[in-house]
């Protein structure tokens, strides 16, 4: 079972995506609540399925996983929703503090609310993204991650 996990990552890593998200749709249909497999679904599904689609499947499995809330993050940033992606990346951050890239993720949510909202609240979320940012860059040193 494992294996074809793998297969399904792989081809996400090697950028076939369309490969990966075939696999995992498949797999899903065996295996739905594997949360791992949700997550490779989420990255590589393609622009047209409707966000909504995407959540309705993937959510109830994120409730305790950081990977599957930051994918998630990822799409809604992708389709501009903001404040969902900020949603889904706080939800990563309260389960994972010690990772960079949550906190990288949450610096890319804030950095893009910065251009959405008002004009006289752009510096603040602008000197928050920033906050992130430096969050995960020092915690990747702390960690000696490449």
């Amino acid at each position: 079972m494992a294996f074809r996990f793998n297969e399904a990552l792989g081809y996400e890593l090697t950028g076939d995506r369309a490969k990966s998200h075939a696999l995992a749709a498949s797999l899903r249909q065996e295996f739905p609540q594997v949360v791992r497999l949700a997550a490779i679904w989420v990255r590589t599904s393609p622009p047209d399925e409707p966000f909504e689609s995407i959540v309705e499947v993937a959510a109830p499995l994120a409730r305790n996983d950081e990977d599957l809330n930051l994918a998630l993050a990822h799409r809604a940033l992708l389709e501009n929703r903001v404040p969902d992606a900020l949603s889904f990346a706080r939800r990563a951050r309260e389960l994972r503090t010690d990772l960079p890239h949550v906190w990288f993720v949450l610096g890319m949510v804030k950095h893009a609310e910065a251009f959405t909202g008002a004009a006289g609240i752009q510096a603040a979320h602008l000197r928050e993204a920033a906050e992130h940012y430096d969050r995960a860059v020092g915690l990747a040193r702390e960690q000696k991650m490449p």
